[in-house]
């Protein structure tokens, strides 16, 4: 039996991930993997970069990839997420608690936010005006989830974006927030942000991100 229902080893879908994140202009891809153990156990983690998201018996944990001799593999303090073949197990203080555990990855799901940037002061974008707007998380490491880059040619504010974004990102014990930038000659003028509730009967239809002028840094 393959580790992987789709064929996929396990050292080939983390090189696979770590690949992904290596690229700089391209935001980290979430993949979602349901996890079935002996003895009926089950649990389920989310790759993301050079993390895994390891959810089980109501408790979450935040893992990070680490290079072996043997492989790659994640930690958390006493926690280790590694495979091995086709098997894959966890450990606590090197004792295995999930064993023989096979995975089937979860198609993630992606939604959109729109909305527009905007100023309040009586300024005129120049022609080659920036816009920069990104989905991301608050705390840190700052997470990434999506991004437009925007050339104004003329075009004043407001300044409409459009983020699309995997769903399967989303992580509850975390705030989020959509933050933008306007570059003028590669200069930073504008910058603000605004709070963004993920939960479903939160999300706003469109969002409206309102940047105040920031003084530029000499050159």
């Amino acid at each position: 039996m393959k580790f992987f229902n789709q064929g996929i080893g396990l050292a080939t879908f983390l090189f696979l991930t770590t690949a992904i994140a290596a690229q700089a202009q391209q935001p980290a891809q979430a993949r979602i993997y349901e996890f079935q153990c002996r003895e009926g156990k089950q649990f389920r983690a989310r790759f993301i970069g050079n993390r895994a998201i390891v959810t089980f018996e109501n408790q979450s944990l935040n893992l990070r990839q680490v290079r072996t001799g043997s492989g790659i593999r994640y930690q958390a303090g006493k926690y280790t997420f590694s495979g091995k073949g086709d098997q894959a197990e966890l450990t606590h203080n090197n004792r295995p608690f999930y064993q023989a555990c096979t995975g089937t990855m979860i198609s993630p799901a992606s939604t959109t936010v729109s909305g527009n940037v905007t100023y309040r002061e009586r300024i005129a974008l120049p022609p080659d005006a920036i816009v920069q707007v990104t989905l991301e998380s608050v705390d840190a490491p700052i997470e990434v989830l999506a991004e437009q880059t925007i050339e104004t040619k003329g075009k004043q504010v407001p300044i409409p974006f459009s983020l699309n974004y995997n769903t399967s990102s989303i992580r509850e014990d975390i705030s989020y927030v959509i933050r933008a930038r306007i570059l003028v000659d590669q200069q930073l003028r504008f910058a603000g942000d605004v709070a963004y509730p993920t939960t479903p009967h939160q999300k706003p239809e469109k969002v409206e991100v309102i940047v105040r002028s920031v003084t530029p840094t000499p050159r």
